[in-house]
Parts: C-alpha cells; sequence; structure tokens
C-alpha cells in the first residue's frame, strides 16, 4: 500500500468513484494474466475497477454464461483507466 503504484491506483479510484471510498489490499484467489509480469515488475496489481452489485446478480455473471457488466459500471471503468493512465 506504500508503492507509487497503488497510490495511483488509490487516487484513481477515488477521482471514478468519489474520495469517499476506502481503498485497501486485499487478495484475489483466481489465477489472474499479471502472473506473466512477475519477471519484469516489482509490483503487480490484480483489480478491476468493479462494483459489483448482489441485487443484479453481477457476481453470478463473472465467467459464467452471457458474462456482462452493466452500462454504469463500464463507464466507471473507462473513467478509472483515463485516470490511472493520466497519474502514470
Amino acid at each position: 500500500a506504500e508503492t507509487p503504484g497503488f497510490a495511483a491506483i488509490r487516487d484513481a479510484v477515488r477521482a471514478a468513484f468519489g474520495n469517499d471510498v476506502i481503498v485497501a489490499p486485499g487478495s484475489t484467489t483466481g489465477g489472474t494474466d499479471v502472473r506473466h509480469y512477475e519477471d519484469v515488475s516489482d509490483d503487480q496489481y490484480r483489480f478491476a475497477p468493479l462494483l459489483l452489485k448482489k441485487e443484479l446478480e453481477d457476481t453470478a455473471r463473472i465467467h459464467g454464461t452471457n458474462e456482462r457488466i452493466g452500462v454504469e459500471e463500464y463507464d466507471n471503468a473507462v473513467r478509472f483507466y483515463t485516470e490511472l493512465l493520466s497519474r502514470m
């Protein structure tokens, strides 16, 4: 949580989702493509800028039939990545 990369992610999250959002390190249990970068980077971040809503059954659609996210979440993800890239 003390690295420049984490700070950039934290700041981009807050810019996209609001300053009151708590950003904290956590664990990812699934395999991700970032494993391919372990030899060329000191830090790797496994993160998806999505707010998954239980009432919309968002988590049930992850890697399932008709996998998708809502238009609002897609817009939030674009805003997040725009912020992150501008900070890098």
